[in-house]
């Protein structure tokens, strides 16, 4: 997955079922309520002084019970902290999975 046009921060994505409708920090992240449903990608990265940055997905070594099938269809926003702390998410995409 490629993030760009965030701004120079360490992050994760996350993924979830079902989208959301209100904003959360100012971005539609697509991710729905319960929260029980969401689930973070293994890993970090940092983004550029451009605010790019690739995340690798390894399909094989998704958290318990998060995961992905074909046919499925998931909710996915990059969410950080930057260096004072304050948090942060892209707007999400919606990603389906094909068989």
């Amino acid at each position: 997955m490629f993030v760009y046009h965030a701004p120079h921060v360490t992050g994760s994505l996350w993924y979830a079922p079902e989208p959301s409708q209100p904003l959360v920090h100012g971005a539609r992240i697509c991710i729905g309520s319960p929260l029980s449903g969401l689930r973070r990608f293994p890993g970090v990265v940092t983004t550029d002084a451009f605010g790019g940055a690739v995340v690798y997905v390894d399909l094989d070594a998704l958290p318990s019970g998060g995961e992905i099938w074909s046919g499925s269809t998931w909710r996915m926003p990059f969410a950080f902290r930057d260096a004072a702390g304050a948090g942060g998410a892209s707007q999400g995409m919606r990603v389906t999975f094909c068989p």
